[in-house]
């Protein structure tokens, strides 16, 4: 299926979605390889609950402080090469050729910043489903001023996703400010944004050390505006929280970090396991020296029945490829544990 970027079939998508009390999970990636993973992850709960075209967003930032994306796309660090690297593989895996070619993708520009992101910002609007102007290291008034301009310049182009307030770092100083519906309300009717991120007290977007999401606030601002919001992060949700988003009004939930650091354990772990056919049985005895290692290694069961009896470099090992599935399988199961969550059953009602 086409990539789909046409605002008004995108608009229609998160009607959709919003209409049957779903959310869609934002997906962000750095690399090929989570694209795989995330397209995968969508077919295979498309098929198991019988939706034909499953919708999902392949997210990425560019010179955002917190992570540069595009820029870690390519070794050239450049996010233009970056953008067009990652777009080039979402239309190949979106093409006929691809065993995922029934979802429906999104392209977002996450965390787009007004002034090193401009080119990516303006030139390639097309490109993208929905692109984030962010705005939020602003004061209000100078958000809403740069936003609005932002929207009216790429009207027909994209869908834009606005940050009410400003953000602040997981264990900055302050008071919680969470964003009051007249905030919401007159933010959204003075920038003209599909899409809002209200501060609702969760990761990035706490003030304080305790992240906590305030479910009742989303659903206040969610029934004066519409159900436009959107979340950045999970690991504030308590436990059922996340099959509620959509009930909230949050049509939308950017998610990266649990991903990496799931995907990143289970190589960690993995590579563990199989230092005896990646090492020689020299390099194993010098780390075990230097205190980086036991003697396990050196075990003769583990050698016999990890090793086929000998420590050394297995080619089916040390290549990168068997690292790459084993992160793959683990975040892919990750993916489809927050479709579920989110509640796609319900978009083959």
């Amino acid at each position: 299926m086409p990539v789909v970027t046409d605002p008004v079939e995108v608009k229609e998508i998160y009607q959709e979605v919003a209409e049957k009390g779903a959310c869609i999970p934002c997906f962000c990636t750095e690399n090929q390889k989570t694209i795989e993973a995330m397209l995968r992850a969508a077919h295979e709960v498309g098929q198991e609950f019988a939706i034909a075209n499953p919708p999902l967003v392949v997210g990425f930032t560019a010179t955002y402080h917190h992570r540069q994306q595009l820029m870690n796309y390519t070794t050239t660090r450049d996010t233009v090469l970056g953008v067009k690297a990652l777009l080039d593989d979402v239309k190949l895996f979106a093409g006929e050729d691809s065993p995922w070619s029934d979802v429906r993708i999104m392209p977002h520009l996450d965390h787009g910043m007004p002034d090193t992101d401009r080119t990516l910002l303006y030139n390639f609007a097309e490109e993208f489903a929905t692109s984030m102007h962010d705005c939020s290291h602003l004061t209000f008034e100078e958000n809403v001023k740069q936003t609005a301009a932002y929207v009216e310049a790429v009207q027909g182009k994209t869908l834009v996703e606005g940050a009410v307030d400003e953000i602040s770092e997981v264990g900055a100083s302050g008071e919680e400010q969470l964003t009051t519906v007249e905030q919401a309300k007159r933010f959204l009717s003075e920038t003209g944004c599909a899409f809002i991120v209200p501060n609702l007290g969760t990761e990035h977007r706490a003030t304080g050390g305790e992240v906590k999401y305030y479910a009742n606030r989303a659903r206040e601002i969610s029934a004066a505006v519409g159900k436009i919001l959107v979340l950045h992060g999970t690991s504030s949700l308590g436990e059922g929280a996340m099959q509620n988003l959509g009930r909230d009004g949050i049509v939308k939930v950017n998610i990266w970090t649990r991903l990496a650091t799931s995907g990143g354990k289970a190589i960690a772990k993995h590579v563990v396991k199989q230092l005896g056919n990646i090492l020689s049985e020299e390099e194993i005895k010098a780390l075990i020296e230097e205190g980086w290692l036991t003697d396990k290694y050196l075990d003769p069961s583990y050698i016999k029945g990890v090793c086929g009896g000998k420590l050394a470099p297995v080619l089916e090992v040390v290549a990168e490829v068997d690292r790459t599935n084993v992160w793959v399988e683990e975040v892919v199961q990750k993916m489809k544990e927050y479709f579920y969550a989110f509640g796609y059953e319900n978009l083959a009602k």
